[in-house]
């Protein structure tokens, strides 16, 4: 599996640009069953996260903590500046699983 609920928005966007078939495996989980809707995200549905106007906003907000990140720390790796900028995305913590 290629997804968890730990994903932060710009991670669902590369797993859609990247590998659209596992994107639409777990948009496909999100489908109403037994009356109830699940999401992967708790504030937006994997559909509303593909539309472009959203996808853009998603890499414009990731492309701003980026470039603070690397004026705040200069002398970090790419690794971590990507991390950081992720990790200060409105989401939820990602996953220690993600991070081995």
């Amino acid at each position: 599996m290629v997804f968890c609920f730990f994903q932060r928005a710009h991670e669902w966007v590369g797993l859609k640009e990247r590998h659209a078939n596992e994107f639409a495996e777990a948009k496909g989980y999100e489908k109403a069953q037994a009356g109830a809707q699940f999401y992967w995200r708790q504030r937006e549905s994997l559909g509303e996260l593909e539309q472009p106007e959203r996808i853009a906003e998603i890499k414009r907000e990731h492309a701003i903590r980026l470039a603070a990140e690397r004026k705040r720390r200069p002398d970090r790796p790419l690794v971590e500046l990507i991390g950081a900028a992720l990790d200060a995305e409105d989401d939820e913590v990602g996953c220690n699983i993600c991070h081995l």
